[in-house]
């Protein structure tokens, strides 16, 4: 029991003597606070990148041009440390707070190996890296609590890619492009080719998730579908509502759920009587899961037509006629998406006792 007393108060004191070893940078953001990331082309290969710890942090920068005019003046003193030779690139960090102080850090890097071009008998050396200028805002927010003011921080970060430092003095309309970037989280996004999802309306703007979405997270989803599927020599309509947990790793995504699936016999050709004059209603209730790679593994031609794996599985627990046997399994393997995930395409199979009927399943969300 001593021992086990001495390893634990051992344990403490080794993790406290590292929290206090660890440095924190003011300059950056802490671990799993970014929440939406957009990346902007702004031609002749600069780019801006936005990173959000919400979305509405986007308002802190409807006047980016004037940040970016503080930036310079503060900036200014300093211009001496950024004069070095050509191959010599870059890295400023400019941090704002919310109490109107600010820091400034200047980074500089030597080329592991330097680079020239000779053009008309003139050596020139060639720059192969771009600098980049960091605009870190942070501001605090109180939140209630029962016992005392808990305080945390929320963060926005423009990140500027630019060939030159002295490109940033040519940068102009900036507050037309978060304006651009604000809408675009409201409009339609698609995946492209080099695993990336580009804004539908504003084509410079593209990001590592849809609508700027990044990291971990997990979600609620509700969705009501309507379908056609065959059975068999008929054709079926159908009703799907489904609910669970949408689970976000990265670029990886998990759909957990459950589902009622509602098909419909639009014929009396049976003995049994239907208990409605409309038809025979039938119920499925299951479990469906699907897991999306956003890297476009399961692309198939163009983005906008996906195919993934998408299971489920279904019991018939409510029976109406005898169309359907008596415990009767439906059962889904995966899903073809088409026009822009308007409309999916499922291989399936009704499973019981008597046969193995397989079907397909051309469904539309509605919801």
């Amino acid at each position: 029991m001593k021992q086990f007393v001495l390893a634990v108060l051992c344990f403490l004191l080794t993790n406290q003597g590292n929290a206090q070893d660890s440095k924190i940078d003011i300059f950056d953001i802490p671990t799993f606070n970014i929440n939406r990331s957009v990346e902007v082309d702004l031609g002749s290969g600069r780019k801006m990148k936005i990173e959000l710890t919400k979305l509405s942090m986007l308002n802190k920068l409807d006047n980016l041009d004037s940040i970016i005019n503080s930036f310079l003046t503060n900036i200014d003193p300093l211009r001496d440390s950024l004069i070095g030779e050509g191959d010599i690139h870059y890295r400023v960090d400019y941090l704002l707070l919310d109490d109107a102080q600010n820091a400034i850090r200047i980074k500089n890097y030597l080329p592991l190996a330097r680079q020239y071009i000779i053009k008309d008998g003139e050596v020139a050396m060639l720059k192969t890296t771009q600098d980049t200028i960091s605009i870190l805002g942070k501001f605090a927010v109180s939140l209630p609590s029962f016992k005392e003011e808990n305080i945390k921080y929320e963060y926005y970060r423009v990140i500027f890619v630019l060939n030159q430092f002295k490109e940033i003095e040519k940068l102009k309309g900036l507050n037309e492009k978060i304006v651009k970037v604000g809408a675009s989280f409201s409009g339609s996004w698609e995946s492209s080719a080099n695993a990336k999802f580009l804004s539908k309306k504003f084509e410079e703007i593209s990001s590592e998730g849809n609508k700027g979405r990044v990291g971990r997270g997990e979600f609620i989803y509700s969705e009501i579908s309507i379908g056609l599927q065959n059975y068999g020599e008929r054709i079926l309509g159908s009703t799907r509502t489904s609910f669970g947990v949408l689970i976000k790793r990265n670029r990886n995504q998990h759909k957990v759920g459950l589902y009622a699936d509602y098909p419909l016999v639009f014929s009396k050709s049976y003995s049994d009587s239907a208990k409605s004059d409309f038809g025979f209603k039938n119920v499925f209730i299951g479990l469906e899961y699907y897991f999306k790679n956003v890297n476009n593994k399961f692309t198939m031609g163009r983005s906008k037509n996906l195919i993934f794996p998408y299971l489920t599985l279904g019991y018939l627990f409510r029976r109406d006629g005898n169309y359907f046997e008596k415990n009767t399994f439906q059962v889904g393997v995966s899903k073809f998406f088409f026009l822009d995930q308007a409309v999916s395409v499922e291989p399936m199979f009704f499973i019981n006792k008597k046969y193995f009927a397989p079907s397909i399943k051309i469904t539309v969300p509605l919801f």
